[in-house]
């Protein structure tokens, strides 16, 4: 564990925010890219990668599929597959990445560790959204899979609200990894990081042209849901200040882990 903090400064705020690019474009086309390469299986497109980027910030990505042209076509499955196909690829890199980052050989590699953890908030940020704030909106990935199955939201709903469960282990034990892994031992450069995963988590939802707060198809829960999504990241951020005795025990409890695996890999 020590010989990450031997690292030097800039060039570990460097690893930081590559690795934090490289995770914003690739969850974000990953994402379009799983809706685009079901529309392809399903003989809707000719080429996995035709989709509407954007800009070079991905600020306005889309898959590019013709929603409506589909349920016309009383292709109602196939809508409905395609629509999931970009909150499945989310889940998935959201699992993956909350798997590797408990190893003891991804923690030794700054870069990795890094990348993963980027990519675990990046891809809890659309989980959130879809499975909570946005599943009784007709117009997104999870209203097209409802009305293509021709199921109540409300089977999306529920369960997605259970989500709660992943962000409470994000706080309270991948953030404390973080800051025991990532060389950063200033108390305001933790709370940047803090601050950085709030915004990715909560906030990264209002900048891609939707508000579930207006969006008139939304009903009140999710309306109640996307207010406490902006209410929150502060409370959040004074609860889980590093600073803090909890966060802290919770530190020390990673260094001490870390430790023992390290030994353990470098015997092996």
């Amino acid at each position: 564990m020590d010989r990450l903090f031997a690292r030097k400064p800039l060039l570990n705020l460097f690893i930081i925010i590559v690795t934090f690019v490289i995770a914003y474009y690739a969850c974000i086309l990953l994402d379009e890219w799983g809706h685009s390469t079901a529309a392809w299986l399903l003989g809707q497109k000719h080429n996995p990668f035709e989709v509407y980027y954007g800009g070079w910030a991905l600020l306005h990505a889309d898959e590019n599929v013709d929603y409506t042209k589909l349920f016309a076509a009383h292709r109602d499955l196939s809508a409905a597959i395609i629509g999931i196909g970009g909150i499945t690829t989310s889940a998935l890199l959201f699992i993956l990445s909350l798997i590797f980052l408990a190893r003891s050989n991804v923690q030794k590699n700054l870069t990795v560790f890094t990348l993963l953890y980027w990519s675990l908030t990046m891809n809890m940020m659309p989980l959130l959204q879809y499975l909570s704030l946005t599943t009784f909106s007709d117009g997104g990935d999870i209203g097209y899979f409802t009305r293509g199955l021709h199921l109540s939201p409300w089977w999306i709903f529920i369960p997605g609200t259970m989500i709660v469960t992943a962000l409470w282990h994000i706080f309270s034990v991948e953030i404390p990894r973080a800051y025991a892994v990532i060389p950063i031992n200033r108390l305001w450069g933790r709370r940047l990081l803090l601050l950085a995963t709030l915004i990715i988590i909560f906030l990264l939802i209002y900048t891609h042209n939707y508000n579930p707060l207006i969006d008139p198809r939304t009903n009140y829960p999710s309306k109640i849901l996307a207010a406490l999504s902006i209410a929150l990241p502060p409370l959040l951020f004074f609860l889980c200040d590093p600073s803090r005795n909890w966060v802290k025990d919770r530190i020390a409890q990673c260094k001490k882990i870390a430790r023992f695996y390290f030994l353990i890999y470098d015997y092996l």
